[in-house]
């Protein structure tokens, strides 16, 4: 019998190719969310830092100028802590439609996948009982021959 060929292999090969573009933007969207929380962490490591700052200096009678330039200072790192956190959720956000598009993927290719198996276990077992029955009319036409030839004299019986 004929080698399977799968009809719809270059939709498989597609969708293949389709899972392996997606999980490559997984790994850029994991890269990017990543990048934006280690800068959201540096801002607030920053942010914490500075705070400790201007609560030692209140403590220890600095100047008015000194302490609201602290106070500005303070101010703008916790702007850039939320626009930073702002990135980060946007980040994380894209790591999960990355993660169901690929997911999606998957199963799109998991399917087809699976009826090529099928298909192949058809075509495989169709081949088997193809060979099985030519076997067996091969062993049926050797025994009818066998059966009305005696080739053999002391098989022949002389009544």
């Amino acid at each position: 019998m004929s080698r399977f060929k799968f009809r719809l292999q270059r939709v498989l090969e597609l969708r293949e190719d389709a899972e392996k573009a997606r999980a490559i933007a997984l790994v850029s969207a994991k890269g990017q969310a990543a990048a934006a929380r280690d800068t959201r962490d540096a801002i607030a490591q920053v942010r914490a830092i500075n705070h400790e700052t201007l609560t030692t200096a209140s403590n220890t009678g600095c100047t008015v100028g000194e302490l609201q330039q602290l106070q500005y200072v303070l101010g703008a790192l916790d702007v850039r802590l939320q626009f930073a956190d702002s990135s980060l959720m946007t980040a994380d956000s894209m790591v999960r439609h990355a993660q169901d598009e690929l997911r999606t993927a998957f199963q799109a290719r998991h399917a087809l996948d699976t009826l090529k198996d099928k298909q192949a276990e058809a075509h495989h077992t169709a081949a088997q009982d193809a060979d099985r029955v030519m076997m067996d009319e091969i062993a049926l036409t050797r025994f009818h021959n066998t059966d009305t030839t005696p080739t053999d004299p002391e098989r022949t019986t002389h009544g």
